[in-house]
């Protein structure tokens, strides 16, 4: 009889000759190694050579061990880069998980916000703060998402934003401002507007006194303008009495009520003057009569 050691197991020695096929038994040694096969379809488990058996009762069919650090390594498995939801090889992974509709869809809301115009100053955007830094944020519409209080924007509304310009605050996102604007065509002085009592009048003021008001639209922006123009086409010097000044004029007009010649060496114009004399005029050349009036007054 030939016998071929080769062919037979260790734990055998017949007519001398014991076998070489090493008894591996139900569970066998760990593997040392594994990789991907693509062309197999799978991954590589090479396992030591030898004789393996089921387990005892005959139930179970005989294993080895993938060691976990020889199957993270051939996996390519880093828990820094697996969700939290995910164990691997006995590790959960690190990514923690937000779900943005939590907490009636505010989880996610920020407290850190701006406005970045320096990286591009052409393009300026507004940044918003994820608060809980680096992870998976979902929602089951595959909708994210992140928010801030609105009332961080400000309190602006339309009333209080000028017209053809847009604000963003806690009323809305780019609204168009309502407040309207008085435009000045004529240099920098603006004319007065119409008012009950037309574009201006005198007015008495308890505080500041007597004044001119004009009339100005109400809720609007005056634009290019410094001054509003009343016009005011009589007051003129000539209107206004003698070394009386109003509002910058002057008055020419004599005042006829100071004690003065009526007349002297002169003819009589279309000058009215009122009143009575009781004196002498003597560089008229001109003396009461002393005989009285019934009203006591000299006359001439």
């Amino acid at each position: 009889i030939h016998l071929d050691a080769n062919k037979m197991l260790d734990t055998l020695t017949v007519a001398g000759v014991r076998g070489t096929i090493p008894v591996r038994g139900y569970h066998g040694p760990d593997s040392a190694e594994m990789w991907l096969y693509p062309n197999e379809g799978g991954y590589v488990v090479r396992f030591e050579e030898g004789y393996y058996h089921k387990s005892g009762d005959g139930l179970w069919k005989p294993y080895i061990i993938a060691p976990t650090s020889l199957v993270k390594s051939a996996v390519n498995y880093h828990p820094e880069a697996t969700l939290s939801n995910t164990t691997t090889c006995g590790e959960q992974g690190q990514i923690k998980m937000v779900n943005t509709q939590d907490n009636n869809y505010r989880s996610n809301k920020a407290t850190a916000f701006g406005i970045d115009n320096w990286s591009d100053r052409n393009n300026p955007v507004f940044w918003i703060d994820f608060p809980h830094g680096n992870g998976y944020y979902h929602r089951a519409d595959n909708h994210p998402h992140t928010c801030i209080d609105a009332s961080n924007l400000g309190t602006a509304d339309a009333n209080s934003v000028l017209q053809w310009q847009t604000a963003t605050s806690q009323h809305g996102v780019k609204f168009e401002g309502a407040i309207q604007r008085w435009v000045c065509t004529t240099g920098d002085v603006i004319s007065a507007t119409s008012s009950h009592s037309g574009q201006g009048f005198v007015y008495d003021d308890p505080l500041r006194g007597r004044g001119i008001v004009s009339g100005i639209p109400n809720g609007h922006y005056i634009q290019g303008a410094n001054y509003v123009f009343l016009p005011s086409p009589n007051l003129l010097a000539e209107n206004v009495r003698e070394n009386v000044n109003i509002n910058g004029v002057t008055g020419t007009l004599p005042d006829y009520r100071v004690g003065r010649p009526v007349f002297e060496n002169a003819t009589f114009n279309t000058l009215y003057v009122g009143g009575v004399a009781n004196k002498d005029f003597p560089e008229a050349k001109i003396y009461r009569d002393r005989t009285q009036s019934h009203n006591n007054y000299s006359k001439y």
